[in-house]
């Protein structure tokens, strides 16, 4: 619990978003993908 408050709010919210950025990228090759397959 302790460790958890010494991480910035801002370094947190960096990892969310780059984690999202990711998935996002993903979702979108495969979409492209399963799209140029047919």
């Amino acid at each position: 619990m302790e460790y958890s408050k010494k991480i910035p709010l801002c370094a947190i919210v960096a990892i969310i978003y780059e984690i999202s950025k990711q998935y996002r990228l993903t979702q979108l090759a495969k979409m492209r993908y399963t799209s140029s397959e047919k």
